[in-house]
């Protein structure tokens, strides 16, 4: 992903779709995609009900749909409900010193209508690890269901930039 409003280059699970088997045997998948806005990425969704033969046209998730969003993960509970968890950079500005990052929980029963709540305070993307070039938290965090929860495992940073991969 890029930041667009300083070009900050974020690197990122571009390559690493996220899957999930619901209770019903339905396949889910989401990924990072350009698709919506041919600008920066969003995060797409997409389902199989006959073991991934076929798939549904792929629906966007994320709701703030003019700002880069990355890294999703996929779970669905017991009753149905799907949820995805992705980091975004609806609160960042134009400060190329901060790069301020939303880890977002979107839940939905139809998979159409999207519920967004912050997973995390907001953190500064800025201060984590270099690699290649680009601002790295990992390709890897998961989410997971118990009960009527769910429940997430990520990463990010601590916001102190003599320490960058606490």
């Amino acid at each position: 992903a890029r930041d667009p409003a300083t070009q900050t280059l974020i690197r990122d699970g571009s390559f690493v779709p996220a899957v999930t088997v619901a209770p019903n045997g339905t396949l889910w998948v989401a990924w990072q995609d350009a698709r919506f806005s041919g600008v920066v990425d969003g995060i797409a969704l997409a389902r199989s009900n006959d073991g991934g033969l076929t798939w549904s046209a792929p629906v966007q998730v994320n709701g703030e749909h003019a700002v880069a969003a990355f890294t999703p993960t996929v779970r669905v509970r017991a009753d149905g409900t799907i949820a995805v968890m992705y980091y975004d950079l609806r609160s960042n500005t134009t400060d190329p010193a901060t790069l301020p990052t939303e880890l977002i929980l979107a839940r939905s029963s139809d998979a159409i209508n999207w519920t967004e709540a912050r997973a995390t305070d907001t953190f500064d993307l800025d201060t984590a690890p270099l690699a290649g070039g680009a601002y790295f938290l990992g390709d890897y965090q998961g989410l997971e269901a118990a009960g009527n929860v769910f429940i997430p495992v990520y990463v990010r940073t601590t916001g102190d930039p003599q320490n960058r991969t606490d």
